[in-house]
């Protein structure tokens, strides 16, 4: 049998069917540059590969559209599962593929040659930390292990055991102020999943937001594992009222953010921090003042962050 490979000894081969139904290609060259005709309908090519054609033969299909948005399909000497392609409406494409010993397998779906080489060593330098790697990691598409409660998004960072939870409050209602006296209100934003964690360190940007009549007060704000209760003028009285975030004194109830963060209030690796299994799971936003009104709500808007580790 003579020998049909002209490529890389000469040049490429080119070839240009006419636009049919179904195209039939013949491959004979290491390097085959295929021009249909303008596709005027749906298309399906099938290839017939010379046996003389050897792995690494690459075949660059240049289709282009009539305007009506054509798919093609690849059929016969294509690999298995090779997606069809859905023209852009008349836009011309470049598609390319190489054959890996059976059948012509697609560079990648853009069309785009993709330096394997390059890819791998980018990635090795990345994992051995030569690269340097910016931003986090989300952990889940689901959102978060933690649960949030309504009127509170969730989304979790890290490797699924080192965690960097996210809380994010949109107006969350906090609950009314019955009048001017003290009292101390809360309300659960989120819990902890079942289990053993440890709980190393809190933040938050939060505003509180009331009617007029308490817009000067400068109240109590923490982050407990139990709901706050009861005619105090501060959280502090009740350990777990703030024990994730100690109480901080809030600049006004007109939406002004207070930023702060603590570690629990008994300290890192000790009370609240240890949390094990039939341990509170819960987790309040509470808020203590002698309030110089009544408020029909008090809301809160911003972020609380928490970093923390599921031990099992």
């Amino acid at each position: 049998m003579g020998n049909t490979i002209r490529s890389p000894f000469g040049g490429a081969e080119l070839q240009t069917p006419v636009y049919g139904a179904t195209i039939a290609v013949t491959i004979t060259n290491s390097e085959t540059v295929i021009t249909p005709g303008t596709l005027t309908g749906p298309a399906t090519i099938n290839l017939t590969i010379d046996s003389e054609v050897q792995g690494g033969a690459e075949i660059a299909l240049i289709l282009t559209d009539d305007g009506a948005g054509r798919v093609v399909t690849f059929g016969t000497g294509f690999h298995t599962g090779t997606p069809a392609h859905t023209m852009g409406a008349g836009l011309t494409t470049a598609l390319v593929f190489q054959h890996d010993g059976t059948d012509f397998i697609q560079v990648d779906s853009a069309g785009t040659a993709i330096n394997i080489a390059a890819a791998q060593a980018a990635t090795a330098a990345l994992l051995a930390g030569t690269t340097a790697r910016t931003g986090r990691i989300k952990n889940t598409t689901a959102g978060s292990v933690i649960t949030p409660e309504a009127g509170v998004t969730a989304v979790d960072y890290g490797d699924g055991t080192h965690i960097t939870t996210v809380l994010t409050l949109a107006a969350k209602n906090i609950g009314a102020i019955a009048a001017a006296a003290n009292e101390a209100i809360g309300v659960k934003i989120a819990a902890f999943p079942a289990g053993v964690h440890i709980h190393k360190v809190a933040r938050m940007s939060i505003g509180l937001t009331g009617d007029a009549g308490v817009a000067a007060d400068t109240p109590d704000l923490g982050l407990g594992s139990v709901v706050a209760v009861g005619a105090v003028a501060v959280l502090g009285g009740t350990a777990t009222f703030e024990d994730y975030i100690t109480g901080q004194t809030v600049t006004n109830c007109t939406g002004t953010a207070k930023v702060a963060m603590t570690v629990p209030t008994a300290g890192v690796l000790t009370g609240i921090a240890l949390n094990a299994t039939g341990d509170v799971k819960d987790l309040y936003l509470n808020v203590a003042d002698g309030w110089a009104a009544a408020s029909a709500t008090l809301t809160a808007t911003g972020t609380i962050v928490i970093s923390w580790e599921k031990i099992a």
